[in-house]
């Protein structure tokens, strides 16, 4: 039995990559969403999450005017997929807890998939990928109502196709530009901020695929052309839906994250964020909720024993190593998805600087999946031996450190229902086992419908690459939310 279960494993990794994590994912949020009114309807209660919000999208035919220019379409691109896994779940909490432990499973895989494509080199994609997916900041999001993961899923799928394109000796066709706009634009409906970091890659995609300016300006502008119509579509369809598109340019409320006295204190709190508590939570302390008195919302703590810093310290001190080594074949450098990837990621470091550093955590999964296959590829300049212990060291402190944390959460969502009964009614007090079971279940479901699913499809899309997969599931779930938002118009949101 023990020798058939590893010949499945080696011989499919990624499915068994998918279903781990689907379940760690599923299980999480069923333990922390499916019995818990603190999350559900208090903002800011564990790390600045909004899990209201969310809410506020899927549950109600409403969207909160302050998160439409931080998250502009998101009600009109999500509710549609929604629907799906409601129906598939017969609830509408536990099809949210689904549909984000789907996400997140398939960013672990899309990041495994991208670090093999990069590096050609398994043995080191898998230790990064689960590296990526026992993190902080990727265990939180995928188990907590919140809409960063979903735009980390597309952003991954969009950063995979572009590195098929980036090593194809063919030009850039038509169906390509078309894809990437999709993508880009999905990206942007939900998390704005993710979107410029993307256009960024593919603007680099462009210019190395067309060294002619003719053909790098007239990509640019099909691609312009294609997101400039797609916002004008969405914008109607949100518009005549719920009445509220003009705040989609309201800058007022984004205001409030940017810090106005910027310092190198800002600078080391970002990379403390960024570079430790992102991969490993160490420390938290509790706050007075700033908007509800129900007691103290749980953040990371602003002082650690600098001890606790010391495998992060190692862990990219050895990377920055490898990175120095790597690119000093500056043609490397010039001519591969490294050099976009790398300024994406420094750019995004500054915006965590200029935001208020309180919030660094909440925007972490943007930054997360260009992180992590930076890290890969610093590390492949490195025996297999090396990096394997190396980063399964890590892998046990990193898991080490969560699952303390982990216990932190529940124990303090336990106290506040436990502190404010007459508010609640009950008491949280989730069965990790009995949750365990259900997510198992589920993704024993799941396989089978899509095994029944595969019987209807035709050979020649089963059979095709991963880019094709992506071209032909992008025009599908494109075409699937455009009507359901034509439903949502004549139902004015009800749909």
């Amino acid at each position: 039995m023990f020798k058939v279960a590893k010949a499945y494993i080696k011989e499919h990794p990624v499915v068994t990559m998918f279903t781990t994590f689907f379940i760690l994912y599923f299980t999480l949020g069923l333990y922390f969403c499916f019995s818990n009114k603190v999350i559900t309807l208090f903002y800011d209660v564990i790390f600045d999450i909004d899990c209201v919000r969310f809410n506020k999208l899927l549950y109600e035919n409403y969207a909160p005017d302050n998160s439409i220019f931080k998250h502009p379409f998101s009600i009109t691109i999500l509710r549609p997929i929604f629907f799906l896994t409601q129906a598939f779940c017969n609830s509408i909490k536990t099809g949210g807890i689904l549909l984000l432990a789907l996400c997140g499973s398939g960013t672990v895989c899309m990041v495994y998939l991208t670090i093999k494509k990069l590096i050609k080199d398994k043995n080191i994609a898998l230790p990064f990928s689960l590296i990526f997916g026992l993190s902080f900041s990727t265990l939180i999001f995928s188990s907590n109502f919140e809409l960063y993961i979903y735009s980390a899923f597309i952003s991954s799928i969009l950063l995979f196709y572009i590195i098929e394109l980036w090593d194809d000796n063919k030009s850039i066709q038509n169906i390509d530009i078309f894809i990437m706009s999709v993508l880009l634009f999905l990206s942007y409906g939900i998390t704005l901020i993710t979107a410029l970091h993307n256009f960024v890659l593919i603007l680099f995609l462009i210019m190395h695929k067309n060294s002619k300016f003719s053909l790098f300006s007239k990509n640019i502008f099909k691609h312009l052309a294609l997101i400039l119509t797609m916002f004008g579509v969405f914008y109607l369809i949100f518009d005549l839906s719920f009445g509220q598109a003009k705040n989609i340019f309201d800058l007022e409320y984004d205001k409030n994250y940017i810090s106005n006295d910027f310092n190198f204190s800002h600078f080391f709190a970002a990379a403390k964020v960024l570079f430790v508590q992102c991969f490993y939570a160490i420390k938290m302390e509790f706050v007075q909720l700033r908007s509800f008195n129900i007691g103290t919302g749980l953040v990371f703590a602003t002082k650690q024993h600098p001890v606790l810093f010391a495998p992060a310290i190692l862990f990219f001190t050895t990377a920055f190593v490898g990175f120095i080594k790597k690119i000093k074949n500056i043609k490397y450098l010039t001519h591969s998805i490294v050099l976009p990837i790398l300024i994406i990621s420094v750019l995004n470091f500054i915006e965590w600087c200029m935001y208020n550093c309180e919030y660094s955590f909440l925007f972490s999964q943007n930054l997360m999946i260009y992180l992590i296959i930076l890290l890969a590829v610093s590390f492949s300049v490195f025996s297999d031996k090396f990096t394997k212990y190396f980063c399964y060291i890590f892998l046990l402190w990193q898991c080490f450190s969560n699952i303390f944390a982990l216990v932190i959460i529940k124990t303090y969502l336990k106290k506040i229902h436990i502190a404010n009964f007459a508010l609640f009614k009950t008491v949280y007090n989730p069965n990790l086992f009995v949750y365990f079971i259900y997510a198992v279940i589920s993704a024993i479901l799941i396989h089978t419908t899509i095994f029944i699913l595969k019987k209807f499809m035709k050979k020649e899309i089963l059979q095709t690459s991963i880019k094709d997969k992506i071209i032909f599931f992008t025009s599908l779930t494109l075409a699937y939310i455009l009507i359901v938002g034509i439903f949502s118009v004549m139902f004015q949101g009800k749909a």
